[in-house]
């Protein structure tokens, strides 16, 4: 049994050992165990060698009590006398994971989890316990503050309603509450929430009609993002742009919270419909049993994804009827929000450190592709796959700077977005660049090199050209490396980019200077452009990863 396990950057790692290879270290080991004293780093540290690989001349070293393992990494790290330190990371045998089922009792009546694949997450992550990363926001008709489901989980609440509480006095907001995040108990009763430990901000903006003020609404957004939720789910909307509303969505989305909202119960094509029409809203569609479009929804390109949203059942005010006392069973594309929202707080208290923008594109990306959405069917599954495939990529270069050339129009706005940049902007024509510095672990430069390999990946809903070039130290100018067109519809491109003799691009402290122009007669679709440059591998002798990582 692998005692005291932390997560870090989604992958599993021992709590107080790290894995350590010393640079000029002589030692002799005897059964596995250290024979020579101790290199000076680890006396320093307070540390202790506990385990050796004389064949690869790896060390796995205690860490001192109450250590950190990502400050301990960096701290051999920054040490002359260290090649490598990383986390020693668990792995796992290949077998298909078998669905966690929750034994409260109405469970078997919640078929969307299933659907989505939210039952092959609790395998790892149920609402990770990390009060500074699981708040999910529900901005409705309130919530039930007495419902057993929702005891000591509810983080805060506010009324901008003229009701006398947040109270629910409708049950729309209790039931959306409980899709995303109501509790399970192990043999209790009731139905479950995506996230089982997440804590709820609950703000009432609408009333026991169900209908609100859109300055009550931005009030509940507002107050959800001042709070520090993660996902705002808004199961609410009308067909008209409101200026205060769209303010208050972008305030939330400046703030990282990743906000989802409803696609609307009409079953037209293509209608706006907002919040869910505004920029940077993952709008959600409701499907049915038969992963079929429901009758009801709204649906087409300005819709991002899908997700079960008829006959659902969660949590219901106790003081209402109801079938079974305290739960109901709805129907909407307000019952598909809080599923999605829900199944993304959870991921989000898991991998902390990705920003929210990431998030939409992994659950854009990793959609099942349907018909009647842009991106497809949200798979919760797939979009913890993808964020795993996008973090653990190794030898990904840091990138350091992301500005805007001064040539640019003042409508392209380049943004660095988790590991990638993105341009962002209105529909005038594309022409932007963006300086991007990458900093390569180079390791001695004054090793012969030969040429570089760069893996460029790129998304784009248009036609669109992107041209690299990079910084000759030698010449001291630009040269130009590549150039790419594609029109991939929304899906990724990858292309491998050598690069020869990068000797040439390095300066000093073995950085890359990279300059990336896109251009296009078109803008639409979100993301415009997304691009990320990876240093993959070197070959020629010239290694800036492991070879066991990267290759020759």
């Amino acid at each position: 049994m692998i005692p005291n396990r932390i997560v870090i950057n989604g992958r599993e790692a021992i709590a107080d050992e790290i894995n350590v290879k010393f640079r000029g270290y002589n030692f002799s080991v005897s059964g596995g165990k250290l024979t020579s004293p101790e290199p000076q780093a680890v006396r320093d540290l307070g540390c202790k060698i506990v385990g050796s690989n004389a064949s690869i001349g790896w060390h796995t070293v205690k860490l001192p009590s109450g250590g950190s393992v990502v400050d301990m990494v960096q701290k051999f790290k920054a040490r002359p006398d260290v090649e490598f330190a990383e986390p020693n990371y668990v792995v796992r045998i290949f077998n298909d994971p078998s669905p966690v089922k929750p034994l409260d009792d109405l469970y078997p009546l919640q078929y969307a989890y299933s659907y989505i694949h939210q039952d092959l997450i609790w395998n790892y992550y149920r609402g990770a316990n990390n009060t500074g990363h699981n708040l999910i926001a529900v901005v409705d008709t309130g919530i039930d503050l007495t419902h057993p489901k929702f005891l000591g989980r509810i983080a805060a609440v506010a009324n901008f309603t003229p009701a006398l509480s947040a109270q629910d006095d409708h049950g729309h907001g209790t039931h959306c509450s409980g899709i995303a995040a109501a509790e399970s108990s192990i043999g209790g009763s009731g139905t479950v929430g995506d996230s089982w430990n997440a804590r709820i901000v609950a703000a009432k903006v609408l009333d026991s009609t169900g209908a609100g003020l859109g300055s009550w609404v931005s009030n509940g957004i507002t107050f959800a993002a001042n709070m520090g939720a993660q996902v705002i789910s808004l199961s609410l909307g009308g067909y008209y742009y409101d200026a205060i509303e769209a303010s208050a969505v972008q305030y939330a989305i400046d703030h990282d919270c990743l906000v989802c909202a409803a696609a609307g119960n009409d079953g037209q094509f293509d209608l706006p419909v907002y919040p869910a029409g505004y920029p940077g809203v993952l709008s959600v569609a409701s499907s049915n049993y038969g992963h079929q479009l429901s009758f009801f929804s709204n649906w087409g390109d300005m819709v991002s994804v899908s997700a079960p949203g008829e006959e659902i059942w969660s949590t219901w005010p106790l003081q209402f009827q109801a079938p079974i006392p305290g739960y109901n069973n709805l129907s909407g594309t307000s019952m598909a929000t809080p599923l999605v929202a829900g199944a993304l707080v959870n991921l989000r208290a898991a991998f902390p450190s990705i920003p929210a923008k990431r998030w939409i594109q992994y659950a854009e990306r990793s959609a099942t592709p349907e018909g009647w959405t842009h991106f497809g069917a949200f798979d919760a599954w797939k979009t913890f796959l993808y964020a795993i495939s996008d973090i653990d990529i190794p030898c990904i270069a840091t990138n350091l700077l992301g500005t805007v050339d001064p040539t640019s129009k003042q409508s392209d706005l380049i943004t660095k977005d988790g590991s990638f940049y993105a341009i962002y902007g209105t529909d005038t024509p594309l022409g932007s660049t963006t300086l991007t510095q990458m900093n390569v672990p180079a390791g001695n430069l004054n090793t012969p090199v030969g040429e570089m390999d760069l893996h460029m990946v790129i998304t784009a809903n248009y036609p669109v050209t992107v041209n690299l070039r990079a910084w000759n130290f030698g010449t001291q100018q630009y040269d130009n490396i590549t150039s790419v067109l594609t029109h991939s519809g929304g899906a990724w491109l990858d292309t491998l980019i050598p690069l020869p003799n990068p000797a040439n691009y390095m300066d000093n402290q073995g950085r890359l200077q990279l300059l990336v122009r896109a251009n296009s007669a078109v803008r639409k679709g979100y993301p415009p452009l997304a691009f990320r440059i990876d240093v993959m591998g070197v070959r020629d002798h010239y290694t800036v990863c492991p070879n066991s990582v990267c290759g020759p």
